[in-house]
């Protein structure tokens, strides 16, 4: 079935910036499978789409006057319980997009992604998976890390990603769509930390990376 023939995935964008909101909003407009159905620049308008709209993906600005995104998150999901919801920021501002996970966010994106990795990533979150651009996820997985033995190899930010999501069981392209990486890529990255952590296979890195500290599941 090709994306014109598919039910389109209704998008809802709440961002106070109306450049951001007509930017963004062209990238979602400009691909077949996605329909815009609201563009607006407050979690109240927001309110009011979601009261007499059906939508599938919230994209959701953290930072805007009044009701911020963590607490716009939490309402949202009041309302409509099956939306999926992205921050869209514009700040490396891990602690409150932990907050918004928390409350019910699935992912966190920054406003310069391509137009491709934004459509990517707003039809991953409707599948059902978490999506976050590598600052917000460095953030996140650190503060929720185990302690770090002194025998444990220096990782690069990107190995360290991989390994993250390699210990919650996710496949090279889950991965991949996770991190907006090739599966070539990600192969690549799993070999060496394969080799990094003294490990013969997959699940070997898996349990080594748990004896050194270095790995913590995802969801």
């Amino acid at each position: 079935m090709t994306p014109s023939s598919e039910t389109p995935i209704r998008v809802l964008l709440v961002d106070d910036d109306p450049m951001v909101r007509a930017y963004v909003g062209g990238f979602l407009a400009g691909d077949p499978g996605l329909e815009v159905v609201g563009s607006v620049p407050d979690s109240d308008a927001a309110l009011a789409v979601l009261s007499r709209t059906e939508v599938d993906v919230v994209l959701l600005d953290l930072v805007m006057p009044g009701v911020d995104g963590v607490e716009a998150t939490g309402l949202f999901l009041e309302q409509a319980p099956g939306l999926r919801i992205l921050i869209l920021t514009s700040l490396d501002d891990g602690e409150r997009v932990g907050r918004a996970l928390a409350q019910g966010a699935v992912g966190s994106l920054t406003k310069d992604l391509p137009a491709n990795a934004l459509v990517q990533a707003v039809r991953a979150a409707h599948s059902g998976l978490r999506v976050m651009t590598p600052p917000s996820f460095a953030h996140i997985v650190s503060q929720q890390r185990p302690h770090r033995s002194p025998d444990a190899p220096e990782l690069s930010q990107r190995e360290q990603e991989v390994l993250d999501l390699l210990c919650a069981g996710h496949s090279n392209n889950e991965i991949g769509r996770r991190l907006f990486l090739a599966p070539s890529t990600v192969k690549g990255v799993v070999s060496t930390l394969i080799s990094k952590l003294g490990a013969v296979s997959r699940l070997h890195a898996v349990a080594r990376a748990h004896e050194l500290g270095l790995g913590r599941l995802h969801p």
